[in-house]
């Protein structure tokens, strides 16, 4: 049994998703000849290795966009180094809530068998802090063969979350910064007025690709639309 969907968006760079859970965020892998990059890991109930077995690549490293469970749980699989900004290590490191009041095993599907194996999840999401491996902290320029991975601050969402904008693909990852949806900034520490600053951040660099923690991947024309829906959302 497969718990995850694989699709090609881009140049080498496939776009995955947590197939028995409806809330599922995006996960983004760049493959290089047998290795690969991850972008975000998912709940953590989804097994990384079978995303190594099925792409048949070794993960060499992993960003992470910000600190909610549906985003970096996952990273307590890994054993390759873990890009995090400053403050989003230190939210792995001391808070106890990752959102988990968000997670509910009514939005999992696949009978009895796979909602048991999300149910088991759970009481590992109470020790994550303590588990997630060894993590290096951003903003920083990361090169791995032939791409360049930049990090940015791109705080609203969550003070900690981060986009990484990658050449030559031309894109930005931007978590839930931006995607094609309701933006979410009613959380305790959201900033509508942070967000729009990221959004402006966002359209100066005017990538090719926008590879979003949520919903499709947005070409130039769709990933201008958005923006500019945003703005005008989170302004008024």
């Amino acid at each position: 049994m497969h718990y995850w969907t694989y699709k090609l968006v881009a140049p080498s760079t496939y776009l995955c998703r947590e197939k028995f859970y409806i809330e599922t965020a995006n996960i983004f892998v760049i493959t290089h000849k047998g290795h690969a990059v991850l972008i975000d890991t998912g709940t953590g109930c989804a097994p990384l290795l079978e995303i190594s077995k099925v792409l048949k690549v070794t993960f060499d490293a992993c960003f992470i966009t910000h600190a909610h469970f549906d985003h970096f749980s996952g990273a307590q699989q890994l054993s390759c180094p873990v890009f995090v900004s400053a403050s989003l290590k230190n939210v792995m490191l001391r808070r106890n809530s990752f959102g988990l009041h968000f997670f509910s095993l009514a939005d999992v599907l696949g009978g009895a068998r796979v909602k048991l194996h999300y149910a088991n999840c759970i009481p590992r999401f109470a020790s994550l802090q303590k588990n997630v491996r060894a993590t290096t902290i951003a903003p920083m320029t990361f090169t791995w063969n032939g791409y360049n991975f930049m990090t940015f601050s791109l705080p609203g969402h969550t003070p900690d979350s981060m986009g990484v904008f990658c050449e030559p693909l031309h894109g930005f990852f931007t978590g839930d910064a931006l995607y094609n949806g309701t933006p979410y900034f009613s959380f305790q520490n959201s900033s509508v007025k942070q967000g729009i600053e990221s959004l402006k951040l966002i359209e100066r660099v005017k990538p090719t690709y926008i590879f979003p923690g949520h919903n499709d991947v947005l070409g130039e024309v769709a990933g201008a639309r958005v923006l500019k829906q945003w703005r005008e959302v989170l302004s008024t």
